[in-house]
């Protein structure tokens, strides 16, 4: 699992968002114009960012005609990989520690536990 090494900031996740959602390799101007309507990042703070990713690996970066970036950690993995760190890192390593805090914040909705309810008793789909 690639994504469990690898630690993306919050302004680079955003970058690696717009990766993950178009699917395909994408050039600087592509991914700023994405990022348009949530941020209001210049060329160079973009192309900063994609450079941090593509260092730190999470991003491969080939020349055809343009530059053209792709996520080299696919969002599954690396959402994984952030989901164990977490429950290791809060929750002593307990998965039900997790749910239990979850259920007891107040901050599921009565549907959201019925569908948790369901997916504890393997009536839902596995989401990925």
């Amino acid at each position: 699992m690639m994504g469990a090494t690898i630690k993306i900031a919050d302004a680079e996740l955003e970058i690696m968002r717009v990766l993950w959602s178009e699917g395909h390799a994408m050039t600087s101007t592509e991914i700023r114009d994405k990022l348009r309507d949530t941020s209001d990042w210049g060329k160079s703070t973009v192309l900063t960012l994609i450079g941090r990713l593509v260092k730190k690996g999470a991003v491969s970066c080939q020349k055809q005609g343009h530059l053209l970036y792709a996520p080299l950690v696919s969002e599954k993995d690396y959402r994984n990989s952030r989901t164990r760190k977490l429950i290791d890192t809060l929750y002593d390593g307990s998965v039900r520690n997790l749910v239990v805090a979850l259920c007891t914040t107040g901050n599921l909705t009565q549907k959201e536990r019925e569908e948790l309810q369901q997916y504890l008793e393997g009536g839902l789909e596995k989401h990925e």
